[in-house]
């Protein structure tokens, strides 16, 4: 009777360059015909000589070495960890990106055992299995979806899970996005100039949901029923006397976009208390903090899906950035980085962009206005230096602030 079978499996224990897992798993179907006292005779015969796994089978005790079971959870303790290193959710999309189809590669093909594929398909397949190998979740999706290059990205809407990015990718039709390379090139347009050229094109459905997106935002910000989320600061201090607000001036552009159907208009001070406490606060870059984020992204969708974030409809802020309106980069979460100075990092969501952007706005309107705040045992106002902690006093009512920086000279 033949003792073993297919082909007879070694290993080392050099972890960087063997696969314990699939030793393992060789090692069954080798010595599937043997009974466990001769697999454990045979076992030390797969280890190769004068290597680390050798070593530490020699080291075992005999007991150890004598019983099947024992001997494969002594192996898998030491050679197969129960605890994967955590990656980021930036390094996770970088990996998830690598040979991410360029404008070159959408003109090639790639022969593979199901044939010759267009290269973005290839690459769909090969983003497939990354996706299941790092289990990246549903929330990286649209990250990678944004950072495809725009003859591509056109083509692909935004999306909310892995299973819809794949689908639309595969969808892509080669031959126009051919054409459209061909176009760009032959007029010598850079990247950064291809989607104002192909709005005015009539570019892709991208370009033409962004049409809309000003009505959408003034339709949101009619609405003046406030529902309250998550504070970004739980800093509260007992109310106490400040004096009135002083008299507001005419409503610059940006409060203008809050005025409701009935006429009613929200000023830059009130806007600025709703965005503060009302935006949730980034959670931290753990597992356990892209959890949450991965269910505020659903819970938004589902309460909101198809329109524009606000202060009334804040957008959960990706895991490990900054809170909205604290000189944050509206495009990657993280301090701004200055006019003249290009953002490289990893992109948000569009709509977490959005949501920023407006907060910013508003930020910046409510700074211009001389928004009073109360700090510390007393009220200050006017040139009074503040510290990093305070309350904004808007209608009688008190709202946590916390900014990113140092409030000076008045500025909020």
């Amino acid at each position: 009777m033949v003792e073993t079978s297919g082909t007879r499996p070694s290993f080392a224990g050099e972890l960087n360059n063997e696969n314990p897992k699939q030793f393992w798993k060789d090692v069954d179907e080798y010595l599937s015909n043997c009974e466990d006292a001769k697999k454990c005779k045979r076992f030390g015969n797969l280890l190769k000589a004068g290597s680390a796994a050798e070593s530490w089978f020699e080291e075992l005790d005999k007991s150890t070495r004598e019983d099947w079971d024992a001997l494969e959870a002594a192996f898998k303790e030491k050679f197969i960890p129960k605890v994967v290193q955590q990656i980021t959710d930036t390094d996770l999309v970088n990996l998830l990106l690598q040979d991410k189809p360029s404008e070159d590669d959408i003109l090639t093909y790639k022969t593979t055992a199901l044939g010759t594929l267009p290269y973005h398909v290839w690459w769909a397949n090969e983003l497939d299995n990354r996706v299941a190998k790092y289990k990246a979740g549903q929330h990286l999706a649209e990250r990678v979806r944004e950072a495809l290059p725009y003859v591509l990205r056109k083509h692909v809407e935004t999306v909310t899970s892995w299973k819809e990015l794949y689908e639309a990718i595969k969808k892509a039709d080669a031959g126009k996005m051919k054409e459209e390379v061909e176009f760009f090139k032959s007029r010598g347009i850079g990247e950064g100039e291809k989607k104002t050229e192909g709005a005015r094109q009539g570019g892709g459905k991208e370009e033409k949901a962004n049409d809309s997106e000003i009505k959408t935002l003034i339709e949101a910000l009619k609405e003046l029923t406030v529902a309250r989320a998550n504070a970004v600061s739980s800093f509260q201090r007992p109310p106490i006397y400040a004096p009135p607000l002083p008299s507001i001036p005419p409503p610059s552009v940006h409060s203008q976009r809050a005025s409701g159907a009935s006429g009613l208009r929200e000023s830059p001070e009130r806007r600025l208390a709703l965005v503060r406490s009302n935006a949730l606060a980034p959670p931290p870059d753990t597992d356990e903090g892209r959890k949450l984020y991965e269910a505020q992204t659903r819970e938004w969708q589902t309460k909101h899906g198809g329109q524009s974030p606000n202060e009334y409809r804040p957008y959960p802020l990706t895991p490990g950035t900054l809170p909205v309106a604290s000189k944050d980069c509206w495009r990657c979460g993280f301090e701004a980085h200055g006019r003249g100075n290009p953002c490289t990092r990893t992109k948000l969501p569009e709509l977490e962009t959005q949501w920023r952007m407006t907060a910013g706005f508003v930020e910046r309107d409510a700074r211009m206005r001389g928004v009073q705040l109360v700090t510390g045992e007393a009220y200050q106002a006017g040139t009074q230096s503040y510290p990093r902690a305070g309350q904004i006093c808007v209608g009688g009512q008190w709202f946590p602030y916390i900014p990113d920086g140092e409030w000076s000279s008045g500025n909020v």
